[in-house]
């Protein structure tokens, strides 16, 4: 499955040089070279680390954590000594979540974070949401981070996405959509009509499990969420979901779900935010076969076609694995694709359009910044307000 390492953040201007920062707090002296694991051993490890939590069931049963989250509090209660459950709470200290130093060729390392939303309106609010340690919140653009879900129904986090039009509106997406045997499945979506502070458990067909495996059928892994700016109550999700891939829709605020998009997990989905009709995803996989392919809607996502360009100004389909998209806030035709080599997991390469998909153009001065793991961790964002910046994050190279 390669090295699996923590993500690191590049920075390209207009003509795409390299601007990144540089680790000045690496300590000094060799290193130990991280060793690479069998996929087979990482896979068998997922497996066994699953089994243990459904035993004596071959699913973990719906809703298992909700349910020992409330065994808890009854045995909480029932069990403590008379007077105890009204002594003060004892003293804590912070250790985390913060980064971790190893004697490895990756000194510093921390938990993933697979989704971020930042509030448009106040952007020292922002929202984070990790693999499995549930989503977070700060209103000190970063200084501090509060837990805001660490009682839902999971805590492992694929999106987060704010209604345009009501940013106390957030969506969640659960189940990390990274296409890893420690990437875990999901329990639905989370909504919070009030900043999270309470939230919404809504189910629709993504809770699970389904098919036959128990650690991929145990539920969906939703990697994006879009809110229709013209539509607060539309919205899609991209979706990997063993037998049932691809890209849905909700038109009543996320309680009832229709699938409109199939053929592989859905790895994108973008509103325009000038025109609410006008949609765009995206399907790919880590393996060969199914459906790579950019679509585009001019319904509200209702409707799809594929928008690989035409002529000679084409996506490379053939080879194409995970495909990410990232629009231009101020310009919103315009629209860049980074496309994963399905075989090597290099970058195939980084398009960008400036017709609403209509057609490509590949950005041949692009370094190749998420080999070996384009399949994994891989994102693409323009500076909204900076058209000629781009940001494209990846694995972190070796030292």
């Amino acid at each position: 499955m390669g090295r699996i390492s923590l993500p690191i953040l590049l920075i390209f201007a207009a003509s795409l040089t390299l601007t990144g920062a540089v680790d000045t707090q690496r300590a000094a002296g060799p290193r130990k070279l991280q060793e690479r694991e069998d996929p087979e051993i990482m896979r068998e490890r997922s497996e066994w680390f699953y089994s243990q939590r459904a035993y004596p069931h071959k699913y973990v049963p719906a809703r298992a954590r909700l349910n020992a989250l409330r065994e808890l509090d009854l045995m909480t209660a029932s069990k403590l000594p008379l007077g105890l459950a009204t002594t003060s709470n004892p003293s804590w200290t912070l250790i985390g979540p913060k980064p971790i130093n190893t004697p490895y060729t990756d000194p510093v390392v921390a938990g993933r974070v697979s989704a971020l939303a930042v509030n448009p309106g106040d952007p020292s609010v922002v929202y984070a949401g990790a693999a499995q340690g549930g989503i977070w919140k700060t209103t000190t653009a970063g200084s501090t981070w509060s837990p805001l879900t660490d009682r839902q129904a999971s805590l492992a986090i694929g999106s987060v996405a704010l209604d345009p039009t009501n940013s106390n509106t957030i969506y969640v997406g659960t189940g990390e959509e990274n296409f890893a045997g420690d990437s875990y499945y999901g329990a639905g979506i989370l909504k919070s009509t009030n900043g999270g502070t309470t939230w919404t458990h809504l189910c629709g067909p993504f809770c699970g499990p389904v098919g036959q495996d128990g650690f991929y059928g145990g539920g969906a892994r939703i990697g994006a969420l879009a809110v229709s700016p013209a539509n607060n109550q539309v919205i899609l999700a991209a979706v990997a979901l063993l037998f049932k891939d691809g890209i849905y829709r909700s038109a009543d605020g996320g309680k009832t779900w229709t699938q409109v998009l199939s053929g592989n997990p859905g790895t994108a989905v973008l509103f325009d935010s000038v025109n609410g009709n006008t949609a765009y995803a995206a399907l790919g996989n880590s393996f060969p076969g199914g459906t790579e392919s950019v679509f585009k809607s001019t319904d509200g996502g209702q409707t799809w076609s594929a928008a690989n360009g035409s002529g000679a100004n084409v996506l490379p389909i053939a080879n194409a694995g995970r495909i990410v998209l990232a629009m231009d806030p101020s310009h919103t035709a315009t629209l860049y694709a980074g496309i994963a080599n399905v075989s090597t997991g290099s970058l195939l390469g980084l398009f960008k359009s400036t017709d609403g998909a209509g057609n490509w153009t590949q950005l041949t001065s692009t370094p190749d910044y998420c080999t070996p793991q384009c399949w994994y961790d891989h994102t693409i964002a323009v500076d909204p307000a900076n058209s000629s910046v781009i940001y494209a994050g990846g694995p972190s190279p070796p030292h």
